[in-house]
């Protein structure tokens, strides 16, 4: 997700034919309800030619496409910040366009593409309005696990999943706050 996030940042950065089109289309699906997303994916997905609904598939795209406009916003502040003449030296200087994206735009994003990541895992790590719909038989994931035991009253399973769950998010968080060059236990203040 971040990955596509990024591809779409630079060539919207980039000034590539179709990369407006391509920024609209990817930003749609945060004003679409998660339970509108899950029928049209339904839709689209139950009949041939592409038959995905009941699959983990299924999951990955919906996720994808209701969770790349916070990636991308991310990534497009993140890409913004960093000042175009940057790039324009790497190229003077005899850079391919992906030499200076690797050596001076992705370094410099770092700390932005870790905060995209963080929220988009755990947004998605929590979305159950569109997963309810799309899970198959026998599937589950998280929100729909803690639904099915807060259906059932089963508190003891709920509260040790629901720790679990605060534990993975918690080492998400830590491994890409190292990533980032941050201290987990230090705060620090920027003005």
């Amino acid at each position: 997700m971040v990955v596509i996030a990024v591809s779409v940042a630079y060539f919207h950065r980039q000034r590539i034919v179709g990369s407006d089109t391509a920024k609209v289309v990817a930003e749609i699906p945060f004003v679409i309800p998660g339970i509108v997303l899950a029928v049209g994916f339904i839709t689209a997905y139950s009949r041939p030619p592409l038959i995905l609904y009941g699959t983990a598939s299924i999951l990955v795209l919906a996720y994808v496409s209701k969770f790349l406009p916070i990636a991308l916003r991310f990534a497009s502040n993140a890409m913004g910040q960093i000042s175009i003449e940057l790039e324009e030296s790497a190229y003077t200087h005899g850079a391919s366009r992906w030499l200076a994206f690797r050596a001076v735009l992705l370094p410099l994003m770092r700390r932005g593409l870790a905060g995209a990541a963080v929220l988009s895992f755990i947004f998605a790590f929590n979305e159950l309005s569109a997963s309810i719909l799309l899970i198959g038989g026998g599937r589950q994931v998280a929100s729909t696990v803690l639904l099915h035991y807060i259906e059932e009253g089963l508190l003891g399973p709920l509260n040790s999943f629901a720790t679990i769950i605060f534990l993975v998010t918690a080492c998400a968080y830590g491994v890409v706050m190292k990533f980032a060059g941050r201290s987990l236990l230090t705060a620090r203040a920027t003005l």
